[in-house]
């Protein structure tokens, strides 16, 4: 079965306090293995949401669909289902009603009422070596966003006994900061940390050094890409261009009244550019200067059929053939037999 993998870094999964990693709180195996078993009691998909679809999430709601644990290794398989609009296309529907793990996978028509159209996302997580594997089949979609919310709405306020909530009130994704007390490293009122927060941050994992795919490229490149970040307001019902919007270093701070908020964003721009070897090799050098944390996220040089190099190292991506003999492409692959099929095939991964 044909499938596509990107791999992450697991940067943080867990309880932070300002100093780093939380004392005494578990660790992202034990906290994954605690979002596996959580999600499989769970009576029925539709009450897995673990997070309010908004503009500063994801637009549509996400579900635990199924889960794996390994306890010899300490990874997780974990297929989410992500919520799409009822008429996109061909979709596909999970039972809002069926325990996780046992969800029927429809393909026709369905009562939004019963079913939750959408496409599963598959993810391998490696938390001792700090690595997240995204797996996409022909059947399946895109979902490291979705995961990612997720997994921190589950932090938030459904992981126990970590989550430390009032008796008898009851607790959703949308009233959790309201009646969640704190976060505790045994579950007890007594050891609530209040400098604790709950933080998940997934990076691409990217291939090191680029200069000689750049300096082997350099004949065919023509255009040169560069992705930073740019600071402008989101006023409200103001009919302004993205130009006017812009923020200029503070100039407009010391003369409105009422200062505009400010949102950030990541703004591509393009240049032509056909470089000397010299002028590759100037500004690879130069480029490790930067970072995302100074503005600059990415800059990639694009050859004239369409390959893009980053000066940052390419995202670790490949396309392969994962042996599943037993299993048909019906919409969902269940996440143990997805596990079998990757522990049976390690050495196609990195």
């Amino acid at each position: 079965m044909k499938v596509s993998y990107t791999v992450y870094n697991i940067d943080s999964l867990g309880y932070y306090s300002k100093s780093g990693a939380a004392s005494n709180f578990p660790s992202s195996e034990t906290l994954l293995a605690s979002l596996v078993a959580w999600g499989k009691s769970v009576s029925q998909i539709n009450n897995t949401k673990t997070y309010s679809p908004s503009e500063q999430t994801t637009r549509h709601a996400t579900f635990f669909a199924d889960g794996h644990f390994d306890p010899a290794t300490s990874e997780v398989v974990l297929a989410l289902w992500k919520e799409v609009n009822s008429n996109r296309g061909d979709v596909y529907g999970l039972s809002r009603s069926n325990k996780p793990g046992q969800g029927q996978i429809l393909t026709r028509s369905f009562d939004y009422n019963k079913v939750i159209p959408g496409f599963p996302v598959y993810f391998w997580f490696r938390p001792k070596e700090n690595k997240m594997i995204a797996l996409e089949f022909e059947h399946s979609d895109k979902g490291k966003q979705n995961l990612e919310h997720f997994i921190q709405g589950f932090l938030n306020w459904r992981a126990a006994p970590w989550c430390v909530v009032a008796p008898k009130v009851k607790i959703d994704e949308t009233n959790y900061s309201k009646v969640l007390k704190g976060y505790s490293s045994d579950g007890t009122e007594q050891k609530i940390d209040e400098s604790v927060r709950p933080h998940v941050f997934l990076s691409l994992n990217k291939s090191g050094d680029t200069l000689a795919q750049l300096l082997a490229a350099r004949p065919k490149i023509t255009r040169l890409q560069r992705t930073e970040a740019i600071e402008f307001s989101d006023d409200a019902n103001e009919n302004q261009t993205l130009a006017e919007r812009i923020y200029e270093g503070g100039v407009f701070k010391g003369i409105m009244s009422n200062p505009r908020r400010l949102a950030k964003v990541r703004y591509k721009s393009e240049i032509t550019w056909k470089p000397t070897e010299q002028e590759v090799i100037d500004l690879y050098n130069n480029v490790s200067q930067f970072s995302p944390d100074g503005g600059l996220y990415n800059l990639v040089a694009i050859t004239s059929a369409g390959k893009r190099i980053s000066f940052f190292g390419n995202a670790v991506k490949e396309n392969i053939q994962l042996a599943m003999p037993n299993q048909k492409s019906n919409g969902f692959i269940p996440a143990a037999a997805l596990y079998s099929a990757i522990d049976q095939n390690r050495t196609v991964f990195p």
